[in-house]
């Protein structure tokens, strides 16, 4: 179909009463119902969006409890080492102060590499 072709057609449309007025409710049908489709996908996206939200709300607060029930017997694990440290510092403060001396040194020149 040839440019001058398209063009008498759609005069012929438009001249046409009963072709323009069923184009004219088909559009509208179709504009009624892209609006009637986008606020139905706002609202599911909202309800997506808080079913998401309370979804990782329960996951923190899930991972909270546990973390806080892992950190017990982490501490009592850890209490006897602390204890172990703070004591042989106490006892042997120059020979603990030589250790964290080598051991900065050591973390130096391996991380200047």
């Amino acid at each position: 179909m040839t440019a001058s072709d398209r063009s008498a057609h759609s005069r012929d449309i438009a001249g046409s009463k009963n072709g323009a007025a069923v184009s004219d409710v088909d559009l509208q049908t179709l504009r009624d119902d892209i609006a009637h489709l986008t606020q139905q996908m706002a609202a599911l996206l909202v309800a997506a969006g808080a079913k998401t939200r309370q979804n990782i709300d329960d996951l923190m607060t899930d991972a909270r409890a546990r973390g806080k029930d892992a950190i017990g017997p982490l501490r009592e694990a850890a209490e006897p080492v602390v204890k172990g440290f703070e004591d042989a510092v106490h006892n042997h403060p120059f020979a603990a102060l030589a250790v964290a001396v080598g051991l900065g040194l050591a973390f130096g020149a391996v991380l200047r590499r």
